[in-house]
């Protein structure tokens, strides 16, 4: 069955398909709820990949809030100002049964279609190896420092 990839602009997104999306990278278990609703509500895209009737993965490209990138800017040494990267790709997740195919490459390229060549800034556990080949090919470069997040 194929897996069809479907990107969604602000203010097009109906709450039960944000519902599905949260969920989705609720099953990820690494963002807090708080952030999570809003941030949802606010971003440039979200990305769905079904396949049938089944929600498989889902990205987006957010608009970071302001704190977010003070966290980023004190922690890992890097300022990611909003007139450079007006956006964030993230909630980057596939579950397992839709994975190595490909999936999460196709999430992102559909999420950074919308930035139409501004700038864009991702942040990943440094152990996901799966994300930091993807940013790669992506052509994301790595800067500044670790750091540990919750």
């Amino acid at each position: 069955m194929s897996i069809r990839v479907v990107a969604r602009a602000l203010g097009t997104v109906e709450e039960a398909q944000r519902q599905d999306f949260m969920a989705i990278v609720r099953a990820g278990g690494e963002v807090s709820d708080a952030s999570l609703g809003r941030n949802t509500r606010e971003a440039e895209r979200l990305v769905f990949a079904r396949q049938g009737g089944s929600l498989v993965g889902v990205a987006a490209l957010k608009n970071p809030q302001p704190h977010h990138r003070a966290t980023i800017k004190q922690k890992a040494g890097v300022a990611v100002e909003v007139m450079d990267f007006p956006f964030e790709l993230g909630y980057i997740f596939v579950l397992p049964c839709a994975r190595r195919g490909g999936l999460a490459t196709k999430l992102c390229r559909s999420a950074l279609r919308a930035a139409n060549g501004r700038g864009v800034f991702a942040t990943a556990r440094t152990d996901n190896v799966g994300i930091h080949r993807i940013l790669r090919r992506l052509r994301f470069q790595k800067v500044g420092i670790p750091f540990s997040s919750t």
